[in-house]
């Protein structure tokens, strides 16, 4: 069977412009309703670049709870009752779930415009990229300073919420300083927008929950 990550590698290539690994965190799986009923309850603006390491990626991701998705301006928080992050990935395997480095924000502000969350309504994003970014490791302590920028704009529509079925490519790029260097991501893989079901008994961080979703809709 041929992998979901590269039938949107082909997808991409059609709308796009054309290290030491660490295990990342791992989580619980976000199962559907018994009646087979999705009832998403965060969504997420992913941005992608092919990596430098073969089936690798460098991946970009703005996750909050769905009932934020809704017009206006919101402000990055890492308080767990309300999570709303970006998060960077360099070098992400989304088969074996593993990265070389990962740095999320604490602060800053980005708007949102949407109709709805239903799938395939509109949804556009402006971040200024006022942000600095931190390393967090594998257990999701946050360290030092290691980027800042996170300029993002998308344009696009809601994919379909099911993680098997293909996302709805959108427009649009990031941009960010991260250990000195200045990194565009968004141009030569996959964007897109999506809402999900995070239903784990289990207590998940915003990067566990982030992660889960990501990599169940790109993986094998």
């Amino acid at each position: 069977m041929m992998r979901t990550f590269s039938r949107l590698f082909l997808l991409a290539l059609g709308v796009a412009a054309l290290s030491p690994v660490t295990a990342c965190s791992g989580g619980g799986d976000d199962d559907d309703d018994d009646d087979g009923t999705i009832v998403p309850t965060h969504c997420q603006v992913l941005w992608s670049n092919l990596g430098t390491s073969q089936e690798r990626y460098d991946v970009y991701v703005i996750d909050m709870p769905i009932e934020e998705w809704v017009t206006g301006e919101k402000t990055y928080t890492l308080d767990v009752s309300d999570e709303i992050v970006a998060i960077y990935y360099d070098e992400y395997d989304f088969v074996d779930r593993v990265y070389a480095s990962r740095a999320i924000t604490t602060a800053g502000t980005f708007s949102v415009t949407v109709a709805s969350t239903s799938s395939g309504q509109p949804i556009a994003l402006d971040d200024p990229g006022a942000q600095q970014f931190f390393d967090i490791d594998g257990e999701g302590n946050v360290g030092g300073l290691v980027g800042s920028g996170g300029i993002a704009v998308f344009d696009g529509n809601w994919s379909d919420p099911d993680p098997d079925v293909a996302p709805d490519p959108g427009t649009g790029s990031v941009v960010l300083t991260y250990e000195g260097a200045t990194i565009t991501i968004g141009t030569t893989f996959v964007n897109y927008a999506g809402c999900y079901e995070n239903d784990s008994f289990a207590p998940m961080s915003a990067t566990q929950r982030v992660e889960t979703q990501f990599s169940r809709r790109l993986r094998q």
